[in-house]
């Protein structure tokens, strides 16, 4: 393996931190509402509603970090074979141990809905979902998308090393353009509900790499010494995370985007909404105005378990409302404790018995 600067970022804990609380909020609210409620514009519920963002944040940041690792720990394609180790280790264990406690019924009140179980199972070992059908958990879809992703990335590195920054750039807009043309190809004749939407356009990983291209174009302009100087020079790392806030903040408080679907809808909102994390990113890592806010140390247990938050959240929330109308409280705000409360609870013994063992195995291996 090549020597390395690559060093931990605490503001990205922050922006996991809100990924993930994000997602959380967007999952217990549709239980409750269900995925039509029409919200009043910048309500509250309509941010709530509009939590799916969270994964594109997720994305976003996945995408980053992949890319910035790549450059500065695993410059050879002779080193690939490291990565996808580490990679693994980092992710299946955790999946594979949810997935498989979700199946046998260890989430009380908790039912999947799958035709083929067999099948399904499979193609979930495999980490086809996206494609496919993500039924045992719908969340487990975008780890199909990650994944895909992963085994890409190093030929984006390649192709770095090979051409210069902004012709790699220029070509990743290329492929984020001809994504975009793809869905708007499968979209523009029809008017999708949201299950349609999400099935054919929002799960397959070839309609939903905006986020993680746009995360390794960030990944590229900073560790361009050129676009380093230039950030930390100028307001420009201010500029960029204003305007990606503002296009994240527009985005979130307009309402249920995804009652009754249009083409504009499903070819454009995954591109803009990433367009505004990645300049929020952008801004952050080059130290923005609020790059201390999010880098404060009371975001790091929740980045920390937040991937064993996503995994286990969905299956909990059957549990907390059968239990906050068992033990006779009832209304929302009860709902919304016991919910956070048993995801937290449950994540943290995810993280514990399979999250972190496995970690401390890599970091290991790595010193080997």
């Amino acid at each position: 393996m090549s020597s390395s600067n690559y060093k931990h970022m605490p503001v990205l804990d922050g922006l996991r931190a809100f990924a993930i609380i994000f997602v959380l909020l967007r999952h217990g609210f549709i239980l409750i509402n269900g995925y039509d409620y029409d919200s009043l514009p910048y309500s509250l519920e309509s941010f709530m509603i509009n939590g799916l963002v969270g994964v594109d944040l997720f994305f976003v940041l996945s995408g980053f970090l992949i890319v910035h690792q790549l450059l500065n720990k695993y410059k050879l394609l002779s080193d690939c074979l490291g990565f996808y180790k580490n990679r693994f280790l980092r992710i299946a264990p955790a999946y594979y141990a949810v997935l498989i406690l979700t199946i046998v019924g260890f989430f009380p009140f908790y039912q999947f809905n799958s035709d083929d179980f067999e099948y399904s199972f499979f193609y979930h070992l495999l980490w086809m979902q996206d494609i496919t059908s993500s039924d045992i958990a719908v969340t487990f879809w975008s780890l199909g998308v990650e994944i895909k992703y992963y085994l890409i990335a190093p030929f984006i590195i390649y192709l770095s090393t090979k051409l210069r920054t902004s012709f790699s750039i220029i070509l990743l807009c290329v492929f984020i353009f001809i994504i975009v043309l793809g869905r708007y190809y499968h979209s523009v004749e029809f008017n999708y509900s949201y299950n349609d939407y999400f099935l054919n356009l929002r799960s397959p990983f070839y309609h939903s790499l905006d986020g993680l291209i746009m995360g390794a174009i960030c990944a590229l302009l900073y560790n361009n010494k050129k676009c380093k100087e230039l950030f930390d020079k100028t307001i420009l790392r201010h500029v960029f995370f204003v305007f990606g806030f503002i296009i994240v903040f527009l985005y979130m408080g307009a309402g249920n985007h995804y009652i009754d679907m249009n083409y504009y809808q499903i070819t454009f909102y995954p591109l803009i909404i990433s367009l505004g994390f990645s300049l929020c990113l952008l801004g952050l890592v080059n130290n923005s105005f609020l790059s201390n806010l999010f880098s404060l140390k009371l975001f790091f247990p929740i980045a920390l378990i937040s991937y064993s938050l996503y995994l286990v959240h969905w299956q909990v929330r059957p549990l907390a409302f059968h239990l906050s109308e068992i033990l006779g409280i009832g209304g929302n705000s009860d709902f919304w404790i016991m919910y956070l409360l048993l995801s937290l609870i449950v994540a943290l013994g995810v993280y514990f018995l399979f999250e972190r063992p496995f970690l401390s195995y890599k970091r290991k291996l790595n010193k080997e």
